[in-house]
């Protein structure tokens, strides 16, 4: 069965597009790191949740309707989907063990990943407080949105989308060695922070 499938991305590109501009900024602000990694955290959820619904809905051998298993998909945070990659298909590491075990680490870096994009958008305070005494007290995530953070979260991203292509490239599936390249191309890129 020949389908052609068009999907959206456009919130993954303009995020991306985001975070480019930002990490070739020089002298970049609290608000201009607050900034980066709230959208370098929707370009991987975005396109991770792209990503494991391609790779799904293209192996599919059933004739339900292609919108109800993305639907149904979407039901699933990006983490639980990537975990269930990981453990449940098939691969042919080729004695590569040893790095397969390493790539199992980003599921631990995922759910890290996650915890400062969390602390931003719920609304954590994000702030410094002076006291008459001249001492002062910062909050938990204003401590996070350094520089320092900001790297963290580019090593973090990388290893991920490295670790996911990892495992692409070793999967038991109908999927051609450049149909595996595109998948990656597309969701698990990561040329924009060169």
């Amino acid at each position: 069965m020949n389908l052609v499938a068009t999907e959206s991305l456009y919130l993954m590109l303009s995020n991306k597009a985001r975070c480019q501009q930002l990490f070739q900024k020089g002298n970049r602000t609290e608000e201009d790191i607050t900034d980066f990694l709230v959208s370098l955290h929707l370009v991987l959820e975005l396109g991770l949740n792209a990503f494991f619904r391609q790779v799904i809905m293209m192996q599919l051998q059933k004739g339900i309707s292609r919108t109800e298993v993305a639907d149904n998909l979407d039901k699933i945070s990006f983490i639980d989907k990537a975990c269930l990659f990981v453990y449940m298909p098939h691969y042919s590491f080729d004695g590569r063990i040893t790095d397969a075990d390493r790539y199992h680490s980003l599921i631990g870096k995922l759910r890290n990943f996650a915890g400062i994009r969390n602390k931003l958008l719920h609304g954590h305070m994000v702030g410094l407080i002076v006291y008459e005494n001249g001492n002062t007290d910062q909050s938990t995530t204003h401590q996070l949105l350094t520089e320092q953070t900001l790297n963290r979260q580019i090593e973090d991203f990388k290893f991920i989308m490295e670790g996911l292509s990892f495992y692409l490239d070793h999967l038991d599936s109908s999927f051609t060695p450049s149909g595996k390249e595109s998948l990656k191309n597309q969701y698990l890129d990561v040329s924009f922070l060169e």
